[in-house]
């Protein structure tokens, strides 16, 4: 009972704070260079060591498969030469 109505406390507080931050949208420049900083930080430690593991993760990982999703939108919408 304890966990139900903390539930129904906490809730509308995280509901709020959601609507609250939602009203501060960045610019889309500012998303654009955002997202140039993480494409580029990803290709320069692409290979890098990652959860303790003693080699990179393999190239089809689904890790991987993320990053590669996340970099075709990007180029989709980027103007960067290297993408082409």
């Amino acid at each position: 009972m304890m966990k139900f109505t903390s539930t129904l406390i906490l809730f509308p507080l995280i509901l709020v704070s959601g609507v609250v931050q939602a009203r501060e949208k960045p610019a889309p420049d500012q998303v654009a260079q955002a997202m140039q900083r993480v494409a580029d930080w990803q290709i320069a430690h692409f290979r890098d060591n990652y959860s303790h593991n003693d080699q990179p993760h393999a190239i089809g990982d689904w890790t991987n498969a993320a990053f590669y999703f996340g970099l075709l939108k990007w180029s989709n919408i980027s103007n960067d030469a290297r993408v082409g």
